[in-house]
């Protein structure tokens, strides 16, 4: 039996739970074969047997890690790929990365980041990348390139959540920009407020009172689903339940995204000596 995705092979990070493993089982299912991009192979042990060996295939990530990121990706691009989708997330979690990030930054933004650039080059002509946003990044007023190393500052790490989501926002903005031209897409899905396993480092009574009331990860994963599969997504566009939607306008700030990219990509160890040198300048303080 074929599907409308038949032949196609998505890359879908933290697929082994909530909105992730729901839009992985929803593309396998329209024939599509998803590569689970997971911390272990012991989290993702379910999903795999419930998709099968014929549609899924397991590659070990941990975002945290840029290490494992580069593994990863190696692991990944071994073969051509049409879609990515930066689904994977944390919340409520204090800490930095083995890298010395800040921690929602680190495995939100510069993870992801980091692992499309090294997929680029293996994605299709008319590939997609799909980034999982939050409405939580409207409330940011500015973004403090300089903050982003260390420990998390907020007691409940919501702040950094938020700047991490931006983060994504921007780097959509900044990636749709440079595959104008082309038949690829940088899209953005907003799944709204889902009860997933990103809050499962929050205290448990906290997790369940800031949960109890969010949509199951089945509903969540719709926007997911639509900027994958339908033609109607366009580059650029960001997209939540209700359709299409404008990201803030800080989300939207050009030259802020084009720094972003910059420092991203320095901080990654992709960039060209003078961007590194940039980068360690900013961190300082100097520019």
């Amino acid at each position: 039996m074929t599907g409308p995705l038949d032949g196609r092979r998505v890359v879908i990070t933290g697929s082994n739970t909530g909105v992730g493993r729901a839009t992985a089982e929803a593309l396998a299912a329209m024939g599509a074969r998803v590569v689970l991009a997971c911390r272990s192979a012991e989290r993702a042990a379910d999903v795999m047997r419930v998709i099968g060996p014929e549609r899924a295939e397991l590659v070990e990530l941990d975002l945290g890690s840029l290490a494992s990121v580069r593994a990863a990706a190696a692991q990944i691009a071994s073969e051509p790929g049409d879609e990515l989708i930066n689904n994977a997330a944390v919340a409520g979690a204090r800490g930095q990365t083995e890298d010395g990030f800040e921690l929602a930054f680190g495995v939100n933004h510069l993870g992801h980041f980091a692992l499309t650039r090294l997929l680029l080059d293996a994605l299709s002509e008319d590939g997609r990348v799909v980034h999982l946003g939050s409405g939580s990044h409207e409330g940011v007023r500015s973004l403090e390139l300089d903050a982003v190393h260390g420990l998390t500052r907020s007691r409940l790490a919501i702040a950094e959540y938020a700047t991490s989501k931006l983060c994504q926002m921007l780097f959509h903005a900044e990636l749709s920009a440079r595959f104008e031209g082309t038949a690829r897409r940088s899209v953005a899905a907003d799944p709204g407020d889902v009860a997933s396993d990103a809050y499962r480092n929050m205290p448990c009574v906290l997790r369940q009172l800031w949960t109890w009331r969010m949509k199951p990860p089945t509903e969540g994963a719709r926007p997911s689903l639509f900027c994958v599969t339908s033609p109607d997504a366009e580059n650029g566009g960001l997209y939540d339940a209700d359709g299409p939607r404008e990201p803030s306008a800080l989300a939207r700030d050009a030259e802020l995204a084009a720094e972003l990219w910059r420092c991203s990509d320095a901080w990654s160890g992709l960039a060209s000596p003078s961007s590194r040198a940039h980068a360690e300048e900013r961190s300082a303080g100097r520019v």
